[in-house]
């Protein structure tokens, strides 16, 4: 294995539970598939979109891991649009090394839940992994996070919501400055606070955070409408 993806962990146990990995690269697809096992996980990898479609993935108790920038093939967004279109559903986990904005809104949109930057924490990456296969089972966590994610949101004044939406659409402290008539330096000491009191460490999990938020009027009728199974599209 190679660390400079990732760092083996003494294991912990999760029977019974499966991962769906799609990683166009074999390295580091292969490093999350011995991890995922380390801790006692069936793990199932494919090198690309199409190969993952084309297999049976009808667990009980699984959940998708996989990449936003698959660069052979269909891409990442293209794959979660083929699943939100699908009656499948699957609990997603996103992989990403970028920082765009518009494309991690855009995959919280077509159903993702979760995503995860490069470098990978080992530790965030079992977190997450195993929140999604809880989702799977259970439609009511799903709920729980929009509401979290709403409460957090609202400890935000107006001027903050205001920037917050500014800097989710991809607006830079100095656009934002001039857009609403303030100094760029009030501008990032709200954005300071913002991270504080959201928790959001970059500004993918400040879209994650808000795409959550927007969607806890959706929750109850995915809920419904998929028999229990909670999907959260925006």
């Amino acid at each position: 294995m190679s660390s400079a993806y990732i760092s083996r962990q003494e294991p912990h146990h999760n029977s019974s539970r499966e991962v769906f990995v799609v990683e166009d690269d074999p390295v580091l697809r292969q490093v999350l598939r011995d991890f995922l096992e380390l801790h006692d996980l069936i793990v199932e990898d494919f090198a690309n979109a199409e190969a993952f479609l084309a297999s049976s993935h009808a667990a009980t108790n699984a959940c998708l891991l996989m990449d936003l920038e698959l660069t052979h093939g269909m891409d990442g967004l293209d794959l979660l649009k083929r699943l939100k279109d699908s009656t499948q559903y699957l609990p997603t986990v996103v992989i990403t090394g970028c920082c765009s904005v518009p494309r991690v809104v855009q995959a919280m949109k077509l159903g993702a839940e979760d995503l995860i930057q490069k470098p990978i924490s080992p530790a965030d990456l079992l977190s997450r992994i195993t929140s999604s296969l809880e989702h799977s089972c259970s439609s009511c966590t799903l709920f729980d996070s929009c509401i979290g994610a709403s409460d957090r949101l609202a400890r935000l004044t107006k001027r903050q919501e205001q920037i917050l939406d500014l800097v989710v659409a991809g607006r830079t402290s100095k656009d934002i400055a001039a857009d609403i008539g303030i100094s760029q330096r009030i501008v990032e000491l709200h954005r300071s606070i913002i991270r504080k009191k959201t928790g959001a460490k970059s500004l993918p999990e400040l879209a994650l955070l808000t795409t959550a938020a927007k969607g806890v009027g959706l929750c109850g009728r995915k809920i419904q409408r998929q028999s229990g199974i909670a999907f959260l599209a925006v």
